[in-house]
């Protein structure tokens, strides 16, 4: 009940429910993406969405910061995840290396759901305007 009405009145209601929206599309990519290709879609799009759910009050300077932050770290992530894809098995032969690929998967994750080390973009992401953050 509360997330229904969260936000309701503000000048930046709809554009908080486009970026939600956004958000669960990606996670649905994720979740039924059939190759790493397709999953990067998601991923990226995800990251993209938090952005800018976090700095929904961008009029704030420590939220602009903070999402600038977070910006950075998805980045992070969508290149651990694009060194696993190419160095996964659909890869070339002469690439392909499974530890790298693991690698990548395990440092795009821990990025991204801010598992530590990397656990600052969870305080930073609490600056967010959204119920999720």
């Amino acid at each position: 009940a509360f997330s229904r009405r969260y936000l309701h009145g503000e000048l930046m209601y709809g554009r908080m429910q486009l970026v939600a929206a956004g958000m669960v599309l990606g996670f649905n990519l994720v979740a039924v993406a059939p190759t790493l290709e397709q999953v990067a879609i998601g991923w990226t799009l995800i990251g993209y969405c938090s952005t800018f759910l976090i700095g929904g009050f961008n009029d704030r300077p420590l939220a602009r910061d903070n999402a600038a932050y977070a910006f950075l770290v998805y980045q992070l992530s969508d290149a651990a995840l694009l060194a696993a894809i190419a160095f996964g098995p659909s890869s070339d032969a002469a690439v392909a290396n499974p530890e790298l690929a693991a690698a990548g998967l395990l440092v795009a994750s821990a990025l991204k759901s801010s598992q530590f080390p990397f656990s600052g973009l969870f305080l930073r992401s609490m600056e967010g305007a959204s119920p999720n953050s």
